[in-house]
């Protein structure tokens, strides 16, 4: 990321907030917001290879919850859960990002937000939603990080108090284009 030089705000003048050096600062930051934490990073979890099931899982005692491999629409797409298990209504997808990894019911869009919203994940693409243009701290409250959306020039905030990762990743849903994988096969669901 290339981080943007925040303005400077009256009520946050320099002789408020003591200085420290610059020696352990990125180019880019500004030496009066060194005691601040650094930006949250939104992609991280989807760097590492997500979990499988606990070996408990495949010994259950319904033979309908037997966890199945599924192929995925295209190699490396991050959406499509690569174990599910059940039928209909109670058919529960295995979302490997999540800390400890977890089931996930498919029929009640349960998976589809959990991809969405809390890992950044794109139902359509199966890639990662697109990462902001720039990072910079909100003026007026430098607890809060702002992303530039490449789509519509905006600055969004990147996380909510909520849930981390939420604001961002719904503002990249509803104004980022999502074209739909081409020429992947159909998944049969057996």
């Amino acid at each position: 990321y290339q981080l943007e030089v925040p303005r400077p705000v009256p009520s946050q003048g320099q002789h408020r907030i003591p200085q420290q050096p610059q020696t352990h600062l990125p180019i880019s930051c500004s030496a009066h917001f060194a005691d601040y934490a650094d930006p949250p990073d939104l992609y991280a979890g989807l760097l590492e290879t997500p979990s499988d099931p606990p070996e408990s899982d495949f010994q259950p005692t319904d033979p309908d919850m037997m966890p199945k491999s599924q192929e995925l629409r295209y190699e490396g797409d991050l959406y499509v859960p690569k174990w599910v298990r059940g039928s209909g209504n109670k058919r529960e997808g295995w979302c490997g990002f999540c800390k400890p990894g977890r089931w996930l019911v498919l029929k009640n869009s349960a998976f589809w937000y959990d991809k969405s919203f809390t890992h950044g994940v794109s139902a359509q693409t199966g890639a990662a939603f697109q990462e902001p243009k720039g990072i910079r701290r909100a003026e007026g409250n430098l607890d809060v990080w702002e992303g530039l959306c490449g789509s519509c020039n905006e600055w969004v905030a990147l996380v909510s108090s909520k849930k981390k990762g939420t604001t961002w990743f719904r503002h990249a849903y509803k104004c980022h284009n999502h074209p739909k994988v081409r020429d992947a096969p159909k998944r049969r669901r057996d």
